[in-house]
């Protein structure tokens, strides 16, 4: 009977070439190929600037916006004053000629009041009161002291006044002569002779 040799318990370890506990290539992360947390795709990695690029973005227009609106309103707010200057200015245009309006009238009115209250004086008031202003311009000038003129000829064209100074024998007559509803002084002198009434055309009397 034969006897069998028994076999080791383990076998010979075969020598280890060079290269045998090396991973194959296909097991080996790829050069191109990367992970990123939470399993997301690699081509996301590195994009976060352009969520700033929007951002800054939003924040240009809105600030282009805030101009324009601010620009607007201020542009309103300029029309507005221009038109408001415009209007004052019209308003006192037409005041100012309101008011030119109302004192041409007024001068009108005076003045036609005033041709109305000559024409209602009689021709003695009139003389008088002609003479009374031709003796004030005389008094201005000379410093002379007159007496009130007093009419001691009158007709439909010629009246003679005396001015008395005060003194005895001293003064003298003015003629005046009617021209357009008045009366107006053409001489004055010591008494009036009959040259000065064929000057003037004075009638004698």
């Amino acid at each position: 009977m034969d006897e069998k040799i028994p076999e080791p318990l383990s076998k010979p370890v075969e020598p280890t070439k060079p290269g045998a506990n090396v991973p194959p290539a296909s097991a080996a992360p790829s050069s191109t190929v990367s992970s990123t947390p939470m399993g997301m795709p690699a081509s996301n990695v590195g994009k976060s600037g352009g969520g700033k690029k929007v951002l800054l973005t939003l924040l240009i227009l809105l600030l282009i916006g805030t101009a324009g609106a601010f620009g607007y309103l201020w542009w309103q707010q300029k029309q507005t004053v221009t038109a408001e200057k415009a209007t004052l200015q019209a308003d006192k245009e037409a005041a100012e000629k309101k008011a030119t309006e109302a004192e041409a009238k007024l001068k009108e009115a005076e003045e036609a009041q005033a041709a109305e209250t000559e024409t209602t004086k009689t021709d003695e008031e009139l003389i008088t009161e002609a003479a009374q202003n031709y003796v004030d311009a005389i008094v201005d000038s000379s410093g002379s002291k007159l007496a009130k003129p007093e009419i001691f000829t009158t007709n439909k064209n010629f009246a003679g006044v005396s001015v008395s100074d005060g003194s005895v024998g001293g003064g003298y007559q003015v003629i005046l002569k009617k021209v357009n509803n008045g009366w107006v002084a053409v001489y004055a002198g010591q008494g009036i002779n009959e040259s000065i009434y064929a000057t003037f055309g004075i009638p004698t009397q």
